[in-house]
């Protein structure tokens, strides 16, 4: 059994009052200056974004949560807002030293397109298109305060509707489900794999397609592609999915997570206690487990809410049937932020040895 107490860091108040929500996620097309922008552009992006919109909304209704804005992309005259920018990029440009220079570009075109419409808590989705060049690379990343993700604009035929299956194989030559993927980190999401009781199929943050139907039984295939109950814990307060404007947070004062204890629970699971304090309320812990590592696709996520005295009883019942394996617990605070310990944002813990018999370390991010 490990026994802690550890602090969550809030950040500084604002003293204005929070406005109306008007953050919205912004689509980027980035085309080099050598290269015909593609026909279709707004129909093929404006279904992605569509597609990705109802998935997130039903998703996170799916664990009770209420969401309160379904249209989270950013529109014009009620079409989704795409804007197109153009940048000369190095004939040198290619592979994975040209990836690098896509994101900044589309960035400075799109800000100076755009003006006071974007600040420091856009999050941005670029999608860049470069036919005489092959440049490589995918990533996202952010939390409730902005963020970024960049992948290739899918140019395979196929029609995206807004309930098409993320791991329909129609959809694979799209990579319809690694696109949203990459938007689930901008959103602050990390990698999180399904649990085999839950028979939802593929998570968003989980393995890609052709890696999750590896595991599959000979001849069976699974097209759902499901927001787990961890993801949706995370997305719960973010201010994308909130009426009003993000809650400001509750002051410089520290949130603290008091008493916290890892221990074996009953039938092999994990057992994980605490109760939260200050000024800074936290509605949920999400715990994610992993028998390989930190940031492990297959990892399975736990979520718990915090009740109103701030205690919280997390119960891991599908834990790995390894002797080693690594714990994650994030805070999920009511201003949208998944706050833990320090700049990192979240908890990690280490244990070895059987059920009934783990020991449990603090351990830093590798």
């Amino acid at each position: 059994m490990l026994g802690l107490s550890l602090v969550v860091a809030a950040a500084p108040a604002k003293t204005d009052d929070a406005p109306s929500n008007d953050r919205f996620a912004r689509i980027v097309l980035f085309v080099p200056d050598d290269a015909e922008i593609p026909e279709g552009y707004q129909e093929r992006l404006t279904a992605i974004a569509l597609r990705t919109e109802a998935f997130f909304a039903d998703g996170i209704a799916q664990w009770g949560w209420p969401v309160a804005r379904r249209e989270i992309f950013a529109r014009t005259d009620d079409d989704i807002e795409v804007t197109v920018v153009r940048g000369a990029l190095p004939e040198d440009a290619v592979g994975r030293k040209g990836f690098p220079l896509v994101g900044p570009l589309a960035k400075e075109g799109a800000t100076a397109a755009l003006g006071d419409r974007t600040d420091e808590n856009t999050v941005w989705w670029t999608f860049y298109h470069t036919p005489k060049r092959v440049i490589k690379g995918f990533r996202g990343g952010g939390d409730r305060d902005g963020g970024r993700a960049i992948n290739v604009y899918p140019t395979a035929p196929g029609e995206i509707n807004t309930t098409v299956e993320l791991g329909d194989p129609a959809m694979w030559p799209l990579n319809l489900k690694g696109c949203v993927h990459e938007f689930g980190h901008a959103l602050g999401l990390p990698h999180i794999g399904a649990k085999p009781e839950t028979g939802l199929g593929n998570t968003l943050m989980g393995p890609i397609n052709r890696a999750f139907a590896s595991r599959l039984p000979k001849g069976t295939s699974e097209p759902r592609v499901y927001l787990c109950e961890g993801s949706a814990a995370l997305l719960a307060k973010h201010p994308l999915f909130v009426a009003n404007g993000p809650t400001p947070p509750a002051g410089t004062d520290h949130a603290r997570v008091n008493n916290l204890a890892i221990k074996d629970g009953p039938d092999g699971s994990i057992e994980i206690t605490g109760k939260i304090s200050g000024p800074a309320k936290a509605h949920s812990v999400m715990i994610l487990d992993s028998d390989r590592r930190f940031g492990d696709y297959w990892s399975r996520s736990y979520a718990a809410k915090v009740g109103d005295k701030g205690t919280f009883h997390a119960k891991l019942d599908e834990p790995f049937p390894s002797e080693k394996g690594f714990i994650t617990l994030y805070v999920c605070l009511n201003d949208g932020r998944n706050k833990a310990v320090g700049e990192e944002g979240e908890m990690r813990f280490s244990y070895e040895g059987k059920p009934g018999e783990r020991v449990f370390e603090p351990t830093v991010r590798e």
